[in-house]
C-alpha cells in the first residue's frame, strides 16, 4: 500500500506540473517582440537637448526641437 500511495502522489504531482509548464510555454511564446530602443548616442543627444531647454528656461526651444525629439522616440 505504501508503494501505491507514492505512485499516486507522483502521478498527482505530474498532473499538476505539466499544465503549468504548458501554460508557461504558451505565455512566453505569445509575447510581442520588443522594439529596439534608442542608441546611447541618441539618448545623450536627447538629454543634452532637454538640459539646454531646462537651463535656458526658453520654452520656445521645445517647439523648435520637438521634431528632432519625435524622430528619436520612433
Amino acid at each position: 500500500k505504501n508503494m501505491e500511495d507514492k505512485m499516486k502522489k507522483s502521478l498527482l504531482q505530474i498532473t499538476m506540473i505539466i499544465p503549468i509548464i504548458l501554460l508557461l510555454c504558451f505565455t512566453f511564446s505569445c509575447q510581442q517582440q520588443v522594439e529596439e530602443g534608442i542608441t546611447e548616442e541618441e539618448a545623450k543627444a536627447f538629454i543634452d537637448r532637454a538640459l539646454e531647454i531646462w537651463n535656458e528656461g526658453n520654452l520656445d526651444l521645445v517647439n523648435e526641437k520637438s521634431i528632432n525629439l519625435k524622430r528619436l522616440s520612433q
